[in-house]
């Protein structure tokens, strides 16, 4: 079983957990608006599976991000460029499966999918983030597959 989309909007790497000023730990909210765009596009596929996956899964991942201005010149592709810059990439991959699986029973909030059971079933990824092309709009592709 295979499924794949596109989710179109800037996508945000998971934040780390801070401390509170009064002690604990808090995880930041800036990626939820994101999660919530990843699982609304997900569940509107047409092929999304009845049940979530089950055994090992495979996963590829292609974050296109906006192009800064300093490369949009003449002397640069017009088509995607790698982007070698932070956040790193596997901030970006843990928010995506994170959001994928069903979230360990906490499924209704808006932020899981249901894609599968546990993002440890994920036992083989491939990603890369890139700039979109000069015309391109932000996005991340998104290809899994039970093997």
């Amino acid at each position: 079983m295979a499924f794949t989309c596109t989710v179109y909007g800037i996508a945000k790497p998971q934040p780390r957990p801070r401390r509170a000023k009064h002690g604990g730990v808090y995880t930041p909210q800036t990626a939820t608006e994101w999660k919530k765009a990843i699982v609304r596009t997900v569940r509107e596929a047409g092929e999304f599976p009845a049940e979530p996956m089950t055994g090992p899964i495979y996963a590829n991942l292609q974050f296109f991000l906006p192009r800064p201005k300093r490369l949009a010149g003449p002397k640069y592709s017009d088509g995607p460029i790698l982007k070698a810059t932070r956040p790193d990439i596997d901030n970006y991959e843990k928010a995506l499966l994170d959001c994928l699986g069903l979230g360990r029973g906490r499924q209704r909030d808006g932020l899981h999918a249901g894609l599968w059971v546990d993002d440890g079933q994920v036992c083989q990824s491939w990603c890369v983030k890139r700039y979109c092309g000069k015309d391109g709009e932000p996005r991340t592709h998104i290809y899994v597959e039970a093997i």
